[in-house]
């Protein structure tokens, strides 16, 4: 399903974190992988997609050093750490993460600036998630979850704006968790939904965009009600699903972005999916999983 809406790299280090049942931390250094080749093993395989800065049709095969996007599904925490590390190395960051039965689906961006990425992860939901957020002063990108393990994304600069996670049991407590923060000039950045918790990560600014939410219980509801937001001028900052419900954190501002939304049960056809807007000029922005679909928010500028 669509919905439409109107409208040189470096060379850097990275350490995973991954805390253990144990509470030890492993640091873990992986070597460069060749990202033009698609990684797999027997056990988890890997697999790439990538956009081109250069959005015009074309049957040549673009340069690597063009890609200005990629997308990768990674069977398990190791092949995601190998992935960061590789593309970190190109010069690319996280751009949005989902994940779903031991599977992550992440898309990478260039980064404007050089930066490490930490991964930290943590197999509980209490008190894991407070307790990670804890061990970082580094800005904190996302949180996701993908039916196992929680996935914490930092980008390397120390934090400058005051930041929170919100986590709780019940929709109607998180939205109220938010409303609060909403009156402190914090913003909502990154959602999830994983082990029975809502996740939401907010951060403080002195001249916050205005911001909204909605739910929708099916995809139906999700395609009307945003054409209703996007209309309003309105556009997708957070999505997640979580106890049958679409949860959608919408910013509203001037800007002109034009923004859709696609879905497709595996993660091929939404490679494919992707790759024909990549051609169009936009660029995936959110991701998740949710109704036995994925789901990616793809923004123009």
């Amino acid at each position: 399903m669509t919905s439409n809406g109107n409208g040189g790299p470096t060379s850097n280090t990275i350490a995973f974190r991954l805390r253990q049942a144990n509470n030890t931390v492993c640091e873990l250094n992986e070597s460069l992988l060749d990202f033009s080749v698609n990684e797999s093993t027997a056990a988890e395989p890997t697999v790439t997609a990538i956009s081109p800065l250069h959005l015009h049709v074309s049957k040549t095969r673009t340069a690597e050093r063009d890609y200005a996007q990629t997308i990768s599904f990674c069977a398990g925490i190791e092949a995601l750490n190998r992935r960061v590390e590789s593309m970190s190395r190109k010069g690319f960051g996280i751009e949005a993460i989902a994940g779903h039965e031991g599977k992550f689906v992440t898309a990478f961006s260039r980064m404007k600036t050089a930066g490490d990425v930490t991964l930290i992860n943590e197999d509980a939901a209490e008190p894991g998630i407070s307790h990670s957020y804890r061990l970082s002063a580094n800005t904190l990108q996302h949180v996701a979850h993908n039916g196992h393990s929680w996935m914490f994304t930092y980008l390397t600069e120390k934090q400058n704006a005051p930041q929170t996670i919100i986590k709780c049991q019940t929709l109607e407590a998180l939205l109220a968790q938010i409303k609060v923060v909403w009156k402190r000039n914090y913003r909502v950045s990154s959602l999830t939904y994983g082990a029975g918790h809502w996740v939401a990560v907010a951060t403080q600014s002195f001249a916050p965009e205005e911001q909204s939410y909605f739910t929708a219980p099916d995809t139906d509801s999700l395609q009307d009600k945003t054409r209703t937001a996007w209309d309003e001028g309105r556009r997708i900052a957070a999505i997640t699903y979580g106890a049958d419900r679409w949860l959608v954190i919408l910013n509203k501002s001037g800007e002109t972005d034009s923004q859709k939304w696609v879905s497709r049960k595996t993660f091929v056809d939404l490679r494919a999916k992707i790759r024909e807007e990549w051609m169009r000029g936009f660029q995936v922005t959110s991701l998740t999983h949710g109704a036995d679909v994925w789901l990616a928010v793809l923004t123009r500028s």
